[in-house]
């Protein structure tokens, strides 16, 4: 059976619901949006996405392969959607889409795989990934959920809960931590298998499946611990240190030793330590 893997990225896209991002919290609507397009705040995520996460998906991606949705807000600065587009017209792979802030994102993203899945052959089997714009994955992480990747008559998840915490300061990369969460967002998966376009129902992507801290108690859950498959990035500007959770999280963590920083420069090699 045909696979195919769809990459779901939110570009700091502006919700009226304002449930996407942790700024959004305890602020009325101007001020949540005046700080989601904050220019420093765009220019540093806009250069984490250029320097980790676009290259993961380059040393992993062909348009047969697996599919990058970016999706954007109609109120994205000109600017930011511009380079965008730029970089996605020279990738066969990659898609900007721009979404509506009064319409609910999570149903705007499932429609989006849904109409993308109309240019496929049926019965497929298809897998739909969290990857957010500051993060990154290793460069097997394709091969690695293909072999998860089987039919089924069941929706069901993968989770890869070992990565890295890498700290961006001044615009390079300082420190590394060991990271593991079950259940963790970078990479979570969720598999599909469609034997028709008459039967491509909700959930149709890993944005669906809910709160992904306890995707297990509504989906079967595949978990794969076996390496690491993730870089997350703490940063000023991150939705976790808006809550100031990561630097509690952080103060449990173990920095990577030499072993450690020979395994992430193997497992990730389009990544740079100091980049």
């Amino acid at each position: 059976m045909r696979k195919h893997i769809f990459f779901l990225i939110r570009f700091s896209v502006f919700t009226k619901s304002k449930s996407a991002w942790a700024i959004g919290n305890k602020v009325d609507m101007e001020v949540y949006k005046q700080n989601l397009f904050d220019r420093d705040r765009l220019l540093t995520h806009q250069a984490i996405f250029e320097k980790v996460t676009l290259p993961g998906l380059d040393s992993m991606m062909d348009a047969e392969r697996a599919t990058a949705l970016v999706f954007i807000s109609e109120e994205l600065p000109e600017e930011f959607e511009s380079r965008l587009r730029a970089l996605s017209e020279q990738r066969t792979w990659l898609k900007i889409v721009k979404v509506r802030s009064e319409k609910a994102l999570n149903r705007q993203i499932d429609l989006r795989v849904a109409k993308e899945l109309e240019r496929f052959e049926f019965p497929i089997c298809c897998a739909s990934v969290r990857l957010d714009d500051d993060d990154a994955l290793a460069s097997d992480y394709c091969t690695v959920l293909e072999r998860h990747m089987y039919p089924h008559d069941e929706d069901y998840c993968v989770t890869f809960p070992e990565g890295i915490l890498s700290v961006y300061a001044q615009n390079r990369y300082t420190d590394h931590y060991q990271h593991r969460q079950i259940n963790n967002a970078q990479g979570l998966a969720m598999v599909k298998t469609l034997t028709s376009q008459e039967k491509v129902e909700s959930p149709i992507t890993v944005f669906s499946v809910g709160n992904h801290t306890n995707v297990d108690k509504r989906y079967p859950v595949v978990m794969d611990s076996r390496q690491r498959m993730f870089i997350r990035t703490e940063h000023a500007h991150s939705d976790l240190v808006a809550h100031g959770g990561r630097e509690r999280d952080k103060a449990k963590m173990v920095l990577l030793d030499q072993d450690d920083h020979d395994d992430l420069k193997a497992r990730f090699a389009f990544f740079s330590v100091d980049a």
